[in-house]
């Protein structure tokens, strides 16, 4: 009909992998091999009066003379696929004024509904030369995120949505690198209790062992605290999609499961992005007595897929080397945290083994595997331990 609509296919001319627009320059006589694939379908509108207004902190440097900043909508369940492919995620995308960090978003004329949960990111595109934006070496990123419920995605409702929500920050304080690094990993689900198959979900994160805190307090055993910018990595997974769940015998999965370092980390964390293994990516802590600690592998247990942690129903876990046993009163000690006194009145039906978590010593870049001795490796296994539930103190 003459009309772009929706069904209708786009193509452009790119030399990318991940098939994004390339630019191209234009000089006298003929330029060839500009070949144009079909890369993207053309969304039907939805027509749903939604928008998104809100506000992204400015970050240092960004005026109206600096590069331009872009608000991004993206369906998306974790960073990665943004990173990697954003062309199969993004909805709309928008190129603000020089210097303004406020923004107004109809998104009737996208495909989006009310409910869908959607990632919105602002890059500031430090080394824009034209063309579509692009996150690259260098640029600041900014993901809307709760740090309290661990969420990177809001959910769209009817009418104006206001970014950021209560309980969430919209910061430009990722810097992009570019390196290629993962960590492998299996799920073991045998502590998991019960849960809907069809309901619950696996958010899995590597987390810089600045972002966790551990407490071993009565009659509370592990409480853990997670800081949301220090997230290294991000995955949601199916809650039947474990390796092990206390059937049988615990074998390696063949291959493992791949855990890919973002490429878009928080300003504080140290990277050394020209560093080659056996020389560490990013910057750990030396701890008296423990080593070099880099990194914490966690795994919450999303019982009802709403994308949050709700402490007392959801069910955490991560990767542990060692435990801790509780037989009586007296002083244990635990790495990271030092003696703690076992109260007399510590009820004897807690008394057993807690395993706590253990932190990755160095993460390099290729793929990182758990040294088990004598020249054995094998992914780092997550389980999925229980905590103990606050109680009166006697």
């Amino acid at each position: 009909n003459g009309e772009i609509d929706g069904g209708d296919r786009i193509g452009y001319y790119s030399v990318d992998e991940d098939d994004y627009p390339s630019a191209v320059t234009i000089n006298e006589g003929t330029l060839e091999g500009i070949d144009i694939g079909f890369h993207m379908d053309v969304m039907e509108p939805s027509g749903i009066p939604m928008s998104l207004k809100g506000i992204f902190t400015r970050p240092s440097g960004y005026d109206e003379d600096a590069p331009p900043a872009y608000v991004i909508v993206a369906k998306v369940d974790y960073p990665d696929i943004l990173l990697n492919d954003p062309i199969s995620a993004i909805k709309y995308f928008e190129k603000m004024p020089p210097g303004e960090f406020t923004f107004n978003i109809d998104l009737s004329e996208t495909d989006l509904m009310p409910g869908d949960e959607v990632m919105v990111i602002a890059l500031w595109d430090r080394d824009y030369e034209g063309g579509f934006p692009k996150p690259t070496r260098g640029d600041k990123l900014g993901i809307v995120q709760n740090k309290d419920k661990y969420a990177f995605t809001v959910q769209l409702r009817y009418g104006v949505n206001a970014i950021p929500g209560d309980g969430y920050e919209f910061r430009l304080s990722k810097r992009m690198y570019d390196f290629d690094s993962s960590i492998l990993y299996a799920l073991d689900m045998s502590q998991a209790g019960s849960f809907d198959p069809d309901l619950a979900q696996i958010i899995v994160m590597a987390l810089h062992v600045d972002g966790l805190k551990v407490s071993f307090q009565f009659p509370n055993i592990v409480d853990i605290a997670v800081d949301m910018d220090y997230v290294l990595a991000f995955r949601t997974l199916a809650a039947t999609e474990y390796d092990y769940i206390g059937d049988g015998t615990q074998v390696d999965p063949n291959p493992p499961r791949v855990l890919d370092i973002l490429t878009a980390l928080f300003e504080d964390i140290t990277v050394y992005e020209e560093s080659e293994p056996p020389d560490p990516l990013i910057k750990g802590e030396n701890v008296a007595g423990a080593g070099e600690q880099t990194a914490y592998l966690v795994a919450i247990l999303d019982k009802d897929g709403d994308g949050e942690f709700d402490p007392g129903s959801d069910e955490i876990g991560y990767y542990s080397s060692g435990a801790v046993t509780i037989d009586g009163t007296g002083t244990i000690t635990i790495p990271g945290l030092g003696d703690i006194t076992v109260p007399d009145w510590f009820p004897t039906e807690l008394f057993g083994q807690y395993c706590l978590p253990t932190a990755l010593e160095r993460i390099t870049k290729g793929d990182n595997l758990q040294d088990r001795g004598g020249g054995v490796y094998g992914p780092y296994w997550i389980q999925m331990n229980k905590y103990w539930e606050p109680s009166s103190t006697p």
